[in-house]
């Protein structure tokens, strides 16, 4: 009988009365065991979070986020195992399995005509030296006109160095594009946008959640549509709820974004069959 990963790793069973989640310590242990356990790297899947247009309603893309569900059924949030899987050095082979399980299951879809997949990197995922290989192996399986969209996390600053600028000018290739996550909340956003050089950006969602109060930042609004104006930068609103920020984003000149407003994230079998129902709504109102 295989061993009880909870008992190996020290952790509590959720459901042992107590109806605690593994402590960080546990969460460290499981995750370092997992690089070299195939069952327990089996625990994390894709999901996906769909971008639409903001004028068309076309689905023009989908975001990879990764879940982890314990065996018995407990779900981990990202915002607990990530940060803690990166320290582990497990990141990289959570990543990979995670990217080709999506990109696999997308290919089997009929995709629109102008369609990406992005895909989260923090910085140390970025700059290991296996990330290329990944890449490419992504390359490989998505369809030809499909693009693929690197996020780099703003939680964790691309170093300025000469290694960290080749790396990004080496990926920058074919249908690779670059972009900058939660922008407008990270490192700073001009030099991030004079270093990186980024094909799109993602707006933070706290941005889009000020939308229409006085707390709404118009500088970085501005900055995002000069960028998408003058240097042909794709922008994108995340954390749309209402229909109210889709109004007011448009007349900020926003082209696309994502959000519980149009769909929560969802399991591959489900994108499956939300994707033709979408095109053939936003097809209807042409």
């Amino acid at each position: 009988m295989p061993n009880d990963p909870y008992e190996e790793n020290g952790l509590k069973h959720p459901h042992d009365g107590n109806g605690l989640l593994p402590d960080t310590a546990a969460l460290r242990r499981l995750l370092e065991a997992g690089r070299r356990d195939a069952a327990l790297l089996r625990q994390f899947r894709p999901v996906l979070q769909p971008m639409l247009a903001l004028d068309s309603g076309r689905c023009v893309g989908a975001e990879v986020l990764m879940r982890w569900r314990l065996p018995d059924g407990t779900d981990i949030p990202p915002e607990r195992f990530i940060p803690i899987a990166r320290h582990a050095g497990a990141l990289p082979a959570l990543s990979r399995q995670v990217f080709v399980q999506a990109a696999t299951a997308v290919a089997r879809v009929g995709l629109p005509a102008e369609f990406h997949m992005s895909f989260n990197v923090p910085a140390g995922y970025l700059l290991a030296p296996a990330f290329p290989a990944h890449l490419e192996e992504l390359d490989g399986i998505l369809p030809a006109h499909a693009e693929i969209w690197i996020e780099l996390t703003e939680d964790e600053a691309l170093p300025d160095t000469q290694a960290a600028l080749r790396r990004l000018a080496s990926l920058r290739r074919g249908r690779i594009r670059i972009g900058v996550d939660d922008f407008g909340t990270g490192f700073n956003d001009i030099d991030s946008l004079a270093r990186v050089r980024p094909d799109f950006l993602k707006l933070d969602q706290s941005l889009i959640a000020a939308l229409g109060t006085p707390a709404e930042n118009r500088a970085i609004f501005d900055v995002a549509r000069y960028a998408s104006q003058r240097r042909g930068v794709r922008v994108v609103a995340e954390g749309i709820e209402n229909v109210l920020q889709v109004v007011r984003l448009r007349e900020l000149g926003i082209q696309d974004g994502q959000g519980y407003f149009f769909d929560q994230p969802m399991s591959l079998e489900a994108f499956a069959m939300w994707l033709p129902q979408v095109e053939r709504r936003a097809a209807a109102q042409l």
